[in-house]
Formats: structure tokens, C-alpha cells, sequence
């Protein structure tokens, strides 16, 4: 006779596998938020930057 998974068991099983889920997920965020933040800072600052010397140096 099979002896049957108390609810308590999945449940404890399912904490830990969802628990283990959270865990990769804040050791990938912060890589996450610095490639979002490098992109920002070079996609934005930098070509600001470059178009607002070449128009001081134009002007």
C-alpha cells in the first residue's frame, strides 16, 4: 500500500522549491539592474553629452 503525501509534506516541498526560486532570483537581480543601468547611463549620458559639445562647439 502506497502510503499517501500528507498536505503538509507538499506543502513543505513547494516552500522550499519556491523559496530555492526567490534565492536565484536576487543573485541574478543585481546583474539584471546593472546591465539596465549601463545601457541607461550609454544610451542616454553619453550621446547628451556628445550632442551638447558638438553644439557648443558649433555655435
Amino acid at each position: 500500500m502506497v502510503t499517501p503525501v500528507k498536505p503538509t509534506d507538499r506543502a513543505w516541498v513547494w516552500y522550499i522549491g519556491y523559496f530555492r526560486g526567490q534565492v536565484e532570483f536576487l543573485s541574478f537581480l543585481p546583474f539584471f539592474v546593472l546591465s539596465f543601468f549601463f545601457f541607461f547611463f550609454f544610451a542616454g549620458v553619453i550621446p547628451c553629452e556628445s550632442f551638447s559639445s558638438w553644439h557648443d562647439r558649433s555655435a
